[in-house]
């Protein structure tokens, strides 16, 4: 699932544009770190360091913004947290 999870938030053109949003971004970021994911439909269960994390929002800016990982790695204190909009944003991809 791990891969199949990174690719929907990849390929989505509405993660890829609110993405570009530094906010939204961080956002990303937080909900991503240490929390475990099942997408609807699923038994398989997913999760990412903060450093994947990172990573995946990184690629996932890039088309709008350049960057890397390390502007999001270990830079916020909110860590494995996301507030309501995000995880209904996931959920529809």
């Amino acid at each position: 699932m791990r891969e199949s999870l990174e690719l929907d938030v990849y390929e989505s053109r509405t993660m890829q544009e609110r993405a570009a949003s530094e906010d939204y971004a961080v956002e990303l970021y937080n909900a991503l770190c240490g929390i475990i994911w099942q997408k609807a439909q699923s038994t398989e269960l997913w999760s990412c360091t903060w450093r994947r994390a990172g990573e995946i929002v990184a690629r996932v800016r890039s088309r709008y913004v350049s960057g890397d990982y390390i502007d999001f790695y270990c830079n916020f204190d909110r860590e494995g947290t996301g507030r309501e909009p995000l995880p209904n944003a996931c959920g529809r991809i």
